[in-house]
């Protein structure tokens, strides 16, 4: 991402990296990459410094799911023709850790990171109003793996849960401010975009008058 960042100010024509703020905007677990560059300060020794952070549906506090993820790579591995499946599973394997509720970095975020981030976060979460996946149809499995009724439940997004992009039980300061927007999926068609467009143009608005 540090590198992303570098081509497009260097794209912009921005030569001059001194006194550059940013406005950060990521999606879901961009928005904890987001996170961790600015937790190890990356930015800062060539003169850029972060304004402010917009996440979109982002698992700051992890996604259950991810904890069935080996479970059923596991039961995969018992199915003919399955090893593509294995192989994509082993790639991600990293990613998915961190995204683990109780897995280190999401603890850490948790109790402590989330807090030392000072500058103002805009936390969008979502409702999805017509799930693409029927929770009814989970519910016979949710004995083996309560993991994956979390993200289907009514009124989550179908992956993040709400309490999960708002940061609700985290440690985090006053500057995240959060909003939960309805018919606002993970996955598919949203036609809430006006009122997710208006949070962030006032939010972007506060910080650049």
């Amino acid at each position: 991402m540090r590198t992303s960042i570098l081509n497009y100010l260097i794209d912009q024509g921005i030569e001059d990296l001194n006194n550059v703020k940013l406005i950060l905007v990521a999606e879901s677990y961009g928005g904890l990459v987001a996170a961790q560059l600015a937790l190890e300060n990356n930015l800062s020794g060539m003169g850029i410094s972060i304004a402010g952070l917009i996440t979109v549906r982002t698992p700051w506090e992890g996604v259950s799911l991810v904890q069935a993820i080996p479970i059923l790579a596991s039961l995969a591995s018992m199915i003919p023709d399955a090893a593509p499946l294995i192989n994509e599973y082993s790639k991600c394997e990293k990613a998915l850790e961190t995204l683990n509720p109780d897995g280190s970095f999401i603890q850490s975020l948790k109790s402590s990171d989330l807090g030392k981030l000072t500058f103002p976060i805009l936390a969008l979460a979502g409702k999805d109003l017509k799930p693409t996946f029927p929770y009814g149809l989970l519910l016979p499995f949710s004995g083996f793996f309560p993991q994956i009724l979390d993200p289907y439940a009514p009124g989550n997004d179908g992956l993040v849960p709400i309490n999960s992009a708002t940061a609700a039980n985290s440690n985090k300061g006053a500057n995240f401010k959060s909003h939960v927007l309805s018919d606002f999926p993970h996955f598919g068609k949203t036609t809430n975009h006006t009122a997710a467009l208006g949070l962030v143009k006032s939010f972007v608005e506060k910080i650049v008058k």
